[in-house]
């Protein structure tokens, strides 16, 4: 049996790295599976506010208003006004659209936040200099990149644009940048893609009780970008992009299910307008930011345990109608330092 530097058998390596390539799949199906059951019900709620006859009409002078793929939120925002104008002429009641868009939003925006464990503790602490980050630069005891993951209710309208990853041990980095299309076909579609990699450390409890994990980050790139477009002006979208630092708790480097698992967002933007065009940078470059975590659970004093720590990209978009959704994520950040220590 091989094994790594650190004594850890690389076969069980690839079997942690697997073992979460599936979780982390199983997670974007499991999102996809409830958000098509949210979008399900607030698809019946809108076809008693805007009757079949009055969509296949807004669907028409949608195709008629079509904008350029490169069409900037003015020209966006003028053809919604349009739109709307001409749904009250065939008698659509907007007060109760817009009602249901904004209750739709709420419950599928809740979805999001299932993955968010919290009892982390995030502290910014400034800017670095490239120089002065990297002489930080520190070995790990384990590390890996489970890759990319992505589920869809619709997946032949399903369209991976980006799936880029920035994993290097040699400087500690973690980080991807993903972006899909989702097109604009069907009554209601749910998609969801995550991408995570990152770093073990073993330690070794000199006595029974809880432990702490303090981990330094440094920014290199955290980006998001979110194009909705509402094609007939009666549709209904939300969409929710995160960047995470996720930790987890193992008995032992040789068991694959985690004790305990906390996730906190670095940064995250969202919409619920189906009209929306988001390009922007979340944090800035080398921004370095201490994250502090301590454990739930007691551990036995010298019994090693093995805790890996990684941050995580995640778009997901739940829509009604005809919305076309594109969105991204594009993070990236140094892990400088894992400390495990004694909770006190």
């Amino acid at each position: 049996m091989t094994t790594t530097d650190t004594g850890i058998p690389a076969e069980a390596i690839e079997h942690l790295r697997a073992v979460q390539a599936a979780r982390d799949a199983a997670q974007n199906e499991r999102f996809v599976a409830e958000g098509e059951q949210v979008a399900a019900r607030f698809a019946a709620e809108q076809r008693k506010i805007v009757t079949p006859e009055a969509q296949e009409r807004l669907r028409r002078r949608g195709s008629e208003l079509r904008l350029p793929e490169n069409a900037g939120l003015d020209a966006k925002n003028r053809r919604a006004a349009s739109m709307r104008a001409y749904a009250t002429e065939l008698g659509v009641d907007l007060v109760a659209l817009d009602r249901m868009r904004a209750d739709f939003a709420t419950r599928a925006r809740a979805l999001n936040e299932l993955g968010r464990t919290g009892g982390v503790e995030l502290t910014w602490k400034g800017q670095a200099e490239d120089a002065e980050r990297t002489s930080a630069k520190r070995n790990y005891d384990g590390w890996w990149d489970p890759g990319y993951s992505w589920s869809s209710s619709r997946p032949g309208d399903f369209a991976i644009w980006n799936a880029d990853t920035y994993f290097d041990t040699v400087t500690n980095r973690t980080g991807s940048h993903i972006r899909y299309r989702q097109r604009e076909t069907g009554d209601k579609t749910t998609c969801s893609m995550s991408w995570r990699n990152g770093y073990m450390v073993l330690y070794t409890p000199s006595v029974t009780g809880g432990v702490v994990v303090d981990i330094d980050l440094a920014c290199q790139i955290s980006k998001f970008f979110i194009d909705t477009d509402n094609e007939p002006g009666s549709s209904a979208c939300d969409v929710s992009l995160t960047q995470s630092v996720q930790i987890e708790f193992y008995n032992s480097w040789a068991d694959a299910v985690p004790v305990e698992t906390r996730v906190e967002h670095i940064a995250v933007t969202g919409t619920s307008n189906p009209e929306n065009w988001q390009d922007y940078t979340a944090v800035p470059s080398w921004k370095l930011l201490h994250a502090r975590i301590p454990s739930f659970k007691t551990y036995q004093a010298g019994h090693q345990l093995a805790i890996f720590v990684s941050t995580r990209n995640q778009a997901t978009g739940i829509k009604l109608d005809d919305t076309r959704l594109t969105a991204g994520v594009n993070a990236a950040y140094y892990v400088d330092d894992i400390v495990v220590s004694r909770l006190i």
